[in-house]
């Protein structure tokens, strides 16, 4: 069985990327808990990718910190 995926133009781009991380670190922080992924496989671009993608992430989750004091 074949499944064709269509996905926004404005999705491939590394900003959108970006975007998502950030909201899902204000996410993770309002839900609470420990983050984790899907697997615990890492490839090469995993390693190469982290600390790009991790510095968005963190400040969401900081940001979601502080929205959750507020309320």
């Amino acid at each position: 069985s074949e499944v064709l995926h269509q996905v926004n133009e404005e999705r491939m781009s590394f900003w959108w990327i970006l975007k998502r991380m950030y909201y899902g670190g204000v996410s993770r922080s309002k839900r609470g808990g420990k983050p984790k992924t899907f697997t615990k496989k890492r490839n090469i671009y995993d390693r190469i990718l982290f600390p790009i993608l991790i510095c968005p992430y963190i400040a969401g989750f900081i940001k979601g910190k502080f929205l959750k004091l507020k309320c």
